[in-house]
């Protein structure tokens, strides 16, 4: 039994876990996303999971930046730059397009 099946068990009402291991700066504008979109539309989980994976795939670095600029504080916004800069990505590349980045991610419940 993993740890989704334990909270369900427990009496949660639903769960977005990862199937693999997922790079943690990719994962981390991926919930922020996801979180926009389920705010939006709370009654469905898994179509606000299935707009953020979208989004997150076809984000250029350009609006991953914004989208950390909008939402992270000082010091978080400062590893996502740092990261950025390190593989020295394009404004208008995509980073995140491979599924390794997006796919791992379910919503159960």
């Amino acid at each position: 039994m993993g740890l989704p099946a334990s909270l369900l068990q427990a009496g949660v009402a639903g769960v977005v876990a990862s199937l693999w291991s997922v790079n943690d700066l990719s994962t981390a504008l991926l919930m922020i996303k996801f979180y926009e979109c389920f705010f939006q539309n709370p009654s469905d989980t898994a179509v606000a999971l299935r707009t953020a994976q979208r989004w997150l795939r076809e984000a250029t670095t350009q609006q991953l930046l914004e989208l950390a600029q909008s939402t992270l504080d000082a010091d978080n916004m400062k590893v996502v730059k740092d990261t950025f800069a390190r593989y020295h990505y394009d404004p208008d590349e995509k980073p995140y397009e491979d599924p390794y980045y997006w796919a791992a991610f379910c919503a159960v419940g």
